[in-house]
């Protein structure tokens, strides 16, 4: 009996084990998508693995965070598979032969590490997952650095940049479709741009914890009301005691040293770049000129906590429930 119940035990554990998403149990795939480094932009083959089960026919895009893929965006994908909702996992860095980048954020930005070369793979495995694998609607879901990614993602002048530049490189139409649903974790919501800011409309979830200093929420809470006066369709959802990486399985943890964007609160105007956390005026209109030198005065803060408060599963719940309202399709 003892070695009935074992075997028993010992293959429920593998069945269960086996039913986890990981590299090795996803279709690997690759699509046409762009790499853009500094102006130059060039062609670029993205990669990923893609869970999904006949019938389907929602998908959500699952982008990581600075330090690439790991546990967490497969997490995501069984979260995914429990609402019925197929995944895409893109491997943004991979693709673009870059590990992780929070050690060295400037120089993997002049490799493409940036939320706008995201947002190109994103929307070019959206076309391909909707013409080549006939799903009917698609979302995405992204944390810290790909968190930020959904919100450069719905700006109206980054569409009309990957348009041009995808039609440049490969000589064919491309059409930046909006999103059906995207969910935003832990992202840095902390630059505004009075000069071009205007959005797409697509249903956006912003989760914060109130705790994180790496990426207050407090920043997000302002983002919020501001993109929905500017065309766009925002809930945000902050939640009480969690720091950055609610969702890590492992408990808050303090990571010592790195230096993040906490203590910046950018607003672009005519007058140029205003931290408004310091009040320091850099007179450059120009994000992306603006940005590296504004970074030198308020990108000083050095560590942040990291992980759950008890429960990593805390905003399972909440955008499950978003995706499910956005991504129903008919029977």
């Amino acid at each position: 009996m003892k070695t009935f119940l074992g075997c028993l035990m010992a293959c429920l554990a593998f069945a269960t084990h086996a039913q986890q998403a990981s590299r090795t149990n996803g279709e690997a795939i690759s699509w046409d998508s762009v790499v853009c480094k500094g102006a130059k932009c060039e062609p670029l083959r993205a990669n990923g693995w893609l869970f999904a089960k006949p019938g389907q026919k929602s998908v959500v895009i699952v982008s990581h965070g600075s330090v690439g893929v790991d546990q967490r965006v497969f997490d995501r994908v069984d979260q995914l598979q429990e609402i019925g909702v197929a995944a895409l996992v893109i491997d943004h860095w991979g693709s673009r032969g870059l590990g992780e980048v929070l050690s060295d954020l400037r120089g993997a930005a002049s490799k493409g590490a940036s939320e706008l070369n995201m947002s190109f793979d994103i929307y070019t495995a959206a076309s391909m997952l909707r013409k080549e694998r006939d799903f009917e609607k698609v979302g995405t879901i992204g944390a810290s650095f790909g968190g930020g990614a959904q919100i450069t993602a719905q700006q109206k002048w980054a569409g009309s940049v990957m348009e041009r530049t995808y039609e440049y490189l490969y000589r064919r139409p491309f059409v930046v479709r909006p999103l059906d649903a995207q969910v935003s974790l832990y992202a840095w919501c902390g630059y505004r741009n009075k000069l071009r800011d205007a959005f797409n409309g697509s249903p956006l979830l912003i989760i914060n914890g109130d705790k994180d200093t790496q990426t207050p929420a407090r920043l997000c809470e302002q983002l919020a009301p501001w993109m929905n006066e500017r065309g766009g369709k925002v809930q945000m959802i902050t939640l009480k005691d969690e720091v950055h990486g609610f969702d890590d399985r492992h408990y808050q943890t303090w990571i010592p040293l790195v230096q993040h964007m906490g203590q910046c609160d950018l607003m672009i105007d005519e007058r140029g770049t205003t931290n408004l956390t310091t009040g320091t005026l850099t007179p450059i209109a120009d994000y992306n000129a603006a940005l590296p030198v504004a970074l030198k005065e308020c990108a000083t803060a050095r560590g942040f906590s990291n992980g759950n408060n008890g429960n990593w599963k805390v905003a399972v719940p909440l955008w499950q429930k978003f995706f499910q309202e956005h991504l129903r399709t008919e029977p």
